[in-house]
């Protein structure tokens, strides 16, 4: 094949061309990495953003679960401050039953009982000793009472010895005041103490807080006429602690209440005089120089009672103790030293008691026995030796030496079995050989039964 030759012409055109063909793809090379670095920086701002929103929607979230936390905290918060008002409520309203119960029963004239706790409430949610306490602090704060455990009694007493060798192992022959293991002040003749008894709860008595000056001013407006000074529509509100109606006996608010308070302590007071163990003749012939008639058929027009009526009653409210005392007993020492000179005491004496026992074998009359009585368990709790001692120095007066004094001490340890020191007066304790000798006598009476 021939080879033809190339004019300059076309070897021009050729080098435009070839000038034209690179030229292009260069631009759009450039312009094609310009793009891709656009992209790229989109991309990266893209992916940027795409990290802020992620991290915004992580914020969110937990934002989010923390108010739900606060939420089902708050809500627990007030679950629990709703159920501890409920319970507070409902604690309020056992106390305020109990208060009432308590009150009830000391109007009564009977003893309060933990169980009585359990037994009138409807429901049991809150410990009965819990509830106890609540409603003592109420006692205190508002009516000026507390309660306090009364002792254990020895009922069954046949003879004098039996009833003070009952006395002297009850209370441990009189060691147990001084070491402080008793029941306190109060300690009287038939109490037992707390290892005798054990577990056991003893019943609770109301006892007052005030202190005697708050008495003597309670006093005070107790035997003034309220009706003269006070509005009596305005009595049952929230200022005046006085019942609504005056048939609610609540408080001693009459003479006839005060009369009759007063009577009562002079009948334990004369009880505590001759020594815890006084007859009802006695009794009652101390009484009628009182003006307390001794008849059924009569009665005290201040307190519309009699003697036996009020001993009665006294009794029954467990300020004294009511005892048989067998003649024969007492008598014993008579009856072999009478119709048979210098014979044997004991053949006398059982020939005493076998014409004693045949003439009342059909019928056994009161003749055969007389009635003693000595200080209940209430008496012991309410009336302390330190408050019978200053009650008997009032009723002296100026006229209360300290002879007097020391009579006074003998005859309340005597009464109530017990040594106790004196506090606040200008005379002396007993001595401790006193009370060692009062032991002595009473170890003598009990190794004798």
């Amino acid at each position: 094949m021939a080879r033809r030759k190339i004019t300059l012409a076309e070897l021009e055109a050729d080098e435009d061309s070839t000038y034209h063909q690179t030229d292009q793809p260069l631009q759009k090379r450039k312009r094609r990495n310009v793009i891709e670095d656009d992209n790229d920086e989109g991309d990266g701002d893209y992916q940027a953003d795409d990290g802020q929103q992620h991290g915004s929607n992580n914020n969110n979230s937990s934002s989010s679960s923390n108010n739900n936390n606060n939420r089902q905290l708050q809500s627990h918060l007030l679950d629990t401050l709703h159920e501890l008002m409920h319970n507070e409520h409902d604690m309020q309203h056992d106390v305020n039953q109990v208060v009432k119960l308590i009150l009830s029963r000391e109007l009564k004239g009977g003893f309060f009982k933990r169980e009585y706790i359990n037994q009138n409430l409807s429901h049991k949610k809150f410990k009965s000793d819990l509830i106890l306490k609540e409603a003592i602090q109420v006692l205190e704060n508002v009516y000026g009472l507390t309660l306090q455990e009364a002792p254990a009694m020895k009922v069954k007493q046949d003879r004098v010895k039996g009833r003070r060798a009952a006395t002297a192992t009850a209370t441990g022959s009189g060691s147990a005041s001084r070491t402080g293991t008793g029941t306190g002040p109060g300690l009287g003749p038939g109490i037992a103490t707390g290892s005798s008894q054990g577990s056991v709860k003893k019943p609770l008595v109301v006892v007052s807080t005030l202190s005697r000056e708050a008495k003597e001013v309670l006093g005070e407006l107790w035997s003034r006429d309220t009706t003269s000074s006070l509005d009596m529509s305005k009595l049952g509100s929230d200022k005046f602690f006085m019942p609504r109606y005056s048939r609610t006996k609540t408080l001693p608010s009459s003479n006839f209440d005060l009369v009759k308070a007063g009577i009562m302590m002079v009948v334990i007071t004369l009880v505590i005089l001759n020594e815890n163990h006084i007859s009802e003749q006695q009794l009652l012939r101390s009484l009628k120089t009182f003006g307390l008639p001794d008849g059924l058929r009569q009665a005290n027009s201040n307190i519309n009672m009699n003697s036996p009526d009020l001993i009665k009653e006294l009794v029954a409210r467990e300020y004294l103790v009511k005892e048989e005392i067998s003649i024969g007993d007492n008598n014993s020492g008579n009856g072999a030293s009478g119709g048979n000179g210098g014979n044997g005491g004991n053949g006398a004496n059982s020939r005493y008691n076998s014409r004693t026992s045949s003439r009342n074998k059909d019928n056994d009359t009161d003749k055969d026995k007389i009635l003693e009585y000595s200080l209940g368990r209430r008496s012991l709790v309410e009336f302390t030796a330190q408050s019978v001692f200053d009650f008997i120095k009032i009723v002296y007066g100026d006229d209360f030496s300290d002879t007097i004094a020391e009579l006074t001490i003998v005859t309340i340890e005597r009464a109530y079995g017990v040594a106790w020191a004196q506090e606040e007066s200008s005379v002396n304790s007993p001595a401790p050989g006193d009370g060692e000798e009062q032991e002595r006598e009473t170890q003598q009476d009990v190794e004798a039964v």
